[in-house]
């Protein structure tokens, strides 16, 4: 695909031009113009570094390391003065390229973190920093502005990461320009760059479209709204459309009705406030899905539905929303409450806990789409965007909870639609002395009612009674305290399943594999009673040790937790011949088994080399031996025994051979 790449800013920042460096130094009488003493930059940095934030202001990012190089030399901080004005210490130029992943196109490294990455500096600092270092050559200046997030608590950030957009110009969808804008930009503001940037007039009649992912075109419509404010991201492809000069605009959709085809244009389209599909060539008579940007003649968007049987299309990760609306939507108490519009007349602008109700005009404009029966389809857009207004967890493509979704879209729909213009003091202290319940819930809810009145507390709130008695004097209260949300635990398994190898102490018994149900929380006491319980083993002659590797890695107490022991973890119980490990006649000693490996390597000249080592395999053992009197004849008589349900008894062996070869000759 044909790309064309630019590296400017967006209107947010008109002084950047990443093609222009200030001057590393300044000429004063015909020489370079000197770099003050070093107590001296102290002193007139620190004030500057104090500077609060203002809307609007230019600050610059420098390197940390940078910046921490020139407080040691400066003796910026008072315990740190070792190298204060040494020449070890001088930090060079300013630099800033280690903060770029693209420095041609000006573009930052992601996750960069503030103290740990770089340094937030005022302007006025960064200019002192060039004309005293200069800056290096392969370096450019980074300069960011202040900008205001928040609706009721306004704060004020440094916007370090610009949103990049794909700017393209009608019909052609496949070239594009990558450029920059702040989130605090209007989207008259985008218009207005992409003409100057496609060099288009002025008051040449232009509107814009904007697509994400697979998602259908959408035309954006409020100039007046900020990038944020329209749920504009990262990568996503703006459309300039021009108007031609008849009045009618290029853009048009293709509808299907029964067996005729008519070309209806989008402008009719939006007249309704549903924007068209797909983006459609009016020139095409094929079914075409070129790059995903235009759609057949059929369109699944205008076709007639069941009400109520719309779909939601997915912008990104916004299933979670998707989901939460269809089942709200799918509440018919509520919906014919927004069907009929009732909800218009209970809007509370005024209410400082709600959203001046733009929260229930978007959901109520979003049920009017999905019950008209007109579309099969629709998108979430405005809603998401409102709810990401008032609330930021919800901005973006992330994944999020679908119930914390619902849980404020409730909330925002109940205050915006709160009835109560003024809320007053209500004692909720209520008497329960020889009440019966159903006289202290209802005299609870009359109370709750006079600050809480509205469709979402008549279908979605209920009480929840709780009742506590004070163990000294015995009195009992009750409490019925109004719910709309009810979380459950979901059944926790209190028990695990485990896979144990027992291994008996007759060499003859095969390894037996046991699957055995403990508590989670259990000991391995309890696991050595189920492997008992089931084997017929006497649970005080087994060992339970966890193998890893050809080798005993931990040998378990009885007292140890079961929760020690990992899932993908290889548990083996021994049993062993004694009860008990302080036998004063017996021990138990653990038995590996290893084996010689010749390795041989061939070089590409003829020679080879080769080299021996030693490498553990199989199951290792757990034999018992006498403590006296133990030779190494008995050991190892006592091992081949134990060994037999693995090998053969190699003296056996050499007897039968002996025994053939005498009858052969």
């Amino acid at each position: 695909m044909p790309e064309k790449v630019e590296s400017e800013e967006g209107p947010s920042d008109p002084t950047i031009d990443a093609n222009k460096r200030p001057p590393p130094t300044e000429e004063k009488e015909g020489g370079t113009k000197k770099t003050p003493e070093c107590s001296v930059q102290k002193d007139e940095i620190t004030p500057q570094l104090n500077k609060r934030l203002e809307k609007g202001d230019l600050w610059y990012l420098l390197d940390v390391r940078w910046f921490k190089h020139w407080k040691k030399y400066v003796g910026f901080e008072a315990w740190d003065q070792q190298q204060m004005g040494s020449e070890t210490a001088h930090p060079g130029p300013v630099d800033t390229s280690c903060l770029f992943k693209d420095q041609k196109r000006e573009v930052l490294k992601d996750h960069l973190m503030e103290d740990l990455d770089y340094s937030l500096v005022p302007a006025d600092v960064w200019k002192k920093f060039v004309s005293w270092y200069s800056l290096e050559e392969s370096s450019r200046p980074i300069r960011r502005r202040v900008v205001e997030y928040g609706l009721y608590v306004k704060r004020l950030k440094v916007e370090v990461y610009l949103v990049e957009f794909k700017l393209a110009l009608h019909p052609d969808v496949d070239t594009f320009v990558m450029k920059k804008f702040s989130r605090l930009d209007t989207v008259g503001q985008v218009l207005n760059a992409m003409k100057q940037q496609f060099n288009i007039p002025e008051e040449k009649e232009c509107r814009l479209w904007h697509k994400y992912m697979f998602s259908p075109y959408d035309l954006l419509k409020k100039l007046d709204e900020t990038v944020q404010d329209a749920g504009l991201y990262t990568n996503q492809l703006l459309l300039l459309e021009q108007k031609k000069d008849d009045g009618s605009w290029p853009r048009e959709t293709i509808t299907y009705s029964g067996t005729n085809m008519s070309s209806v244009r989008s402008s009719d389209i939006n007249s309704d406030n549903r924007t068209s599909s797909s983006y459609t060539s009016t020139t095409s008579t094929t079914t075409s899905m070129r790059s995903g940007n235009t759609s057949s003649y059929f369109d699944y968007h205008n076709q007639p539905s069941i009400p109520g049987t719309c779909g939601l299309t997915n912008l990104g990760n916004t299933c979670f929303m998707n989901s939460a609306i269809q089942c709200l939507s799918n509440t018919y108490a509520l919906t014919e409450y927004f069907l009929k519009d009732a909800y218009c007349k209970h809007i509370n602008a005024k209410n400082p806990l709600g959203m001046g109700g733009s929260l229930a005009k978007a959901y109520g404009s979003l049920l009017h789409e999905l019950w008209s029966g007109t579309v099969s389809y629709t998108h979430t857009r405005h809603l998401k965007a409102t709810i990401g207004k008032f609330a930021p967890q919800f901005v973006g493509y992330a994944q999020h909870d679908s119930q914390e979704l619902l849980a404020f879209l409730l909330d925002g729909l109940h205050e915006d639609l709160n009835q109560v213009l003024k809320k007053p003091y209500v004692d909720m202290d209520i008497k329960s002395d020889n009440k019966s319940d159903k006289e202290i819930a209802k005299e609870a809810w009359m109370k709750y009612l006079q600050r809480n009145k509205s469709v979402i507390v008549m279908l979605f709130q209920g009480q929840l009674k709780s009742t506590l008695v004070c163990p000294s004097c015995k009195k009992v209260s009750k409490i019925f305290d109004p719910f709309m949300y009810m979380s459950l635990p979901l059944p926790i398994k209190k028990t695990r399943d485990l896979f144990i190898y027992l291994v008996r102490v007759d060499p003859t018994e095969r390894i037996l594999k046991v699957k055995v149900t403990v508590p989670k929380h259990g000991h391995i006491g309890q696991l050595l009673r189920e492997v008992s319980n089931q084997t017929g083993v006497d649970k005080d002659k087994m060992v339970a040790i966890d193998v890893y590797n050809c080798r005993f890695h931990k040998i378990f107490d009885i007292r140890d937790n079961i929760s020690l022991i990992m899932d993908r973890d290889d548990i083996f119980c021994y049993e062993v011949s004694i009860s008990s490990a302080q036998d004063p006649n017996f021990t138990v000693i653990p038995v590996y088994n290893r084996e010689k490996v010749i390795r041989t390597v061939n070089y590409t000249y003829g020679s080879s080399y080769s080299s021996t080592y030693h490498q553990l395999f199989g199951v290792p053992h757990l034999v018992t031996v006498p403590r006296a009197d133990l030779t190494y004849r008995k050991l190892y008589d006592i091992l081949v025994t134990h060994m037999r349900r693995y090998v053969k008894n190699p003296s056996k062996m050499q007897s039968k051979i002996d025994s053939k070869e005498k009858a052969t000759l």
